[in-house]
């Protein structure tokens, strides 16, 4: 994921406390994703784009997913497999390997 770390707060976005439906979440990650596109550095070889949503408890997860420019480059990124949106305050948070491990127990 090439060093992006980020915290979102899209307050106001919610109907209520842990009241997040699929839809809310989603455009969120939308965002999430675009904001992330503007600032990437590699623009020209990849573009994040939005993958499947998984409900948890705690909140809505998306893996980072990305579609190369050019998909002869045989290019790496690495980094945080995902990011979870909360429940119940809408921040996004990129997730590391164990959490995700945690969050799918």
């Amino acid at each position: 994921m090439v060093g992006f770390t980020r915290y979102y707060s899209y307050m106001g976005r919610c109907k209520a406390l842990n009241n997040m439906t699929k839809i809310e979440a989603i455009k969120i990650a939308n965002n999430h994703l675009e904001l992330m596109n503007q600032d990437n550095p590699y623009s020209d070889k990849m573009n994040w784009v939005l993958y499947e949503c998984i409900e948890y408890e705690k909140g809505f997860y998306f893996d980072y997913k990305f579609d190369l420019i050019n998909p002869e480059e045989n290019l790496v990124f690495g980094g945080a497999p995902g990011f979870l949106i909360h429940k119940n305050n809408s921040s996004v948070v990129d997730l590391s390997w164990g959490e995700l491990n945690e969050l799918n127990k």
